[in-house]
C-alpha cells in the first residue's frame, strides 16, 4: 500500500514537472535534489546512530556492509542483512527516485511525456514481474522466511509496486474522465480484492508458489490502486481527530526510521521490568516512539527539507 501510494504522489510530481519544465539536465538534478534532501538526511542520521549503537554494544558492521546501506545496494538483489531490518522498503523508494527518472526523461527526449511516461510504467512492470517469475523458476524456496527475505524485501523484485502507483497519476493527469469513472465501484473492488489476498494467505493459498512468488505482489498493488479514485476526492480533514491525524502523516517517516531498532530493539529490550510486563512495553513503544519522531521532524527534518530551495538547479534554466 505505502509503495503505490508513493508511485501516486512522486509519479504526479515526475509528470507535472515533464510537461512543465521539459527534460533538461537541470530538471532532473532538481527533482533528484529534492526527493533526496527530503529522504537522505534523516536516513544517514539514523544509520550512524546505529552504527555507532553496534560497536558501543560489540556488534561492530564492517565498512563494506556499511557502504551497502549508505547505496542502498544491501538488498537489491540479495537478502537484507539483520541489521537495521526495516530500510529494506527505503531502498525501494531509493532506487525508484534514482531510475525512473532517467527512463522517463531519457524517452521524453525521443517522444511525448505522455507516451514516455507509459512506456516507462509497462516496462518496468513487465520487466519486473518476469524477473520474479524467473527467480521462482530457480529458487527452491523452503520456508516463509525465505520467501520474505528473497521476493518480499529485495528492489528488483518489488519495484513494480511503485509503478502501479505512478499509473494511476498517468490516468488521472491524462484520462482524467476514465480516472474518475466509478471512484465508488473501484473502492469496493480494491476492498474486495485486498480482503481477498489476506482470505489466500489465512486458508493456506499462499502456498502456491507461483501466485506467492509472482503475483501477490501484483494482485496487492492492483487492488490499492483501485482504492486511489474515491480516496483521491477526500480534500479536507474536518472530521473528529483530523488534526493528530495530521500531526501523525507529518512526522510518519521518522516514526518508521526510529520504531523498530532504536525503540523496540535497543530501548525497550534494555528496560528488564518490561519482559514481564508486555502492556508497559507497548505503551513505552508508542511514547517513545511519538516523542523522538516529533523531536526528529522539528529539530532535524523540517531544517533539512528547507535547504531544498538551496540546491534548485532549475534556477539555471
Amino acid at each position: 500500500m505505502f509503495f503505490v501510494l508513493s508511485g501516486f504522489l512522486i509519479g504526479g510530481i515526475l509528470i507535472k514537472t515533464l510537461e512543465k519544465h521539459g527534460s533538461s539536465m537541470p530538471v532532473l538534478l532538481n527533482f533528484w535534489s529534492r526527493r533526496w534532501i527530503r529522504t537522505l538526511p534523516n536516513y544517514f542520521l539514523i544509520l550512524g546512530v546505529l552504527l555507532i549503537a553496534a560497536w558501543v554494544y560489540g556488534f561492530p558492521i564492517g565498512i563494506s556492509e556499511s557502504l551497502r546501506f549508505a547505496t542502498f545496494t544491501q538488498n537489491l538483489n540479495s537478502p537484507h542483512p539483520l541489521f537495521y531490518p526495516e530500510a529494506w522498503s527505503l531502498s525501494v523508494e531509493e532506487w525508484f527516485y534514482l531510475l525512473s527518472p532517467i527512463f522517463a526523461f531519457g524517452l521524453s527526449k525521443i517522444m511525448r511525456v505522455q507516451k514516455a511516461m507509459l512506456v516507462t510504467v509497462l516496462s518496468v512492470i513487465a520487466g519486473v514481474t518476469y524477473f520474479r517469475y524467473m527467480k521462482h523458476l530457480n529458487l527452491e524456496l523452503t520456508s516463509f522466511e525465505m520467501w520474505d527475505v528473497n521476493f518480499r524485501k529485495q528492489v528488483l523484485t518489488r519495484l513494480d509496486a511503485i509503478m502501479y502507483g505512478v499509473f494511476g497519476a498517468y490516468l488521472k493527469f491524462y484520462h482524467n474522465s476514465r480516472w474518475n469513472w466509478n471512484p465508488m465501484a473501484c473502492l469496493i473492488a480494491g476492498i474486495f480484492i485486498m480482503c481477498g489476498v489476506r482470505l489466500m494467505s489465512i486458508f493456506g493459498y499462499h502456498q502456491l508458489g507461483l501466485y506467492l512468488n509472482v503475483f501477490v505482489f501484483s494482485v496487492g498493488s492492483i487492488g490499492t490502486l483501485l482504492l486511489f479514485p474515491f480516496l483521491d476526492k477526500w480534500k479536507d480533514a474536518n472530521f473528529s481527530g483530523s488534526e493528530f491525524v495530521t500531526k501523525i502523516s507529518l512526522i510518519s517517516y521518522s516514526l518508521y526510521l526510529v520504531n523498530l531498532t532504536i525503540v523496540q530493539h535497543i530501548v525497550l529490550n534494555q528496560i528488564e521490568f518490561l519482559q514481564a510486563s508486555p502492556w508497559y512495553k507497548f505503551f513505552l513503544f508508542w511514547l517513545l516512539t511519538y516523542t523522538i519522531a516529533c523531536i526528529m521532524y522539528k529539530h532535524f527534518e523540517v531544517p533539512a527539507m528547507n535547504l531544498r530551495e538551496k540546491f534548485n538547479f532549475s534556477r539555471k534554466l
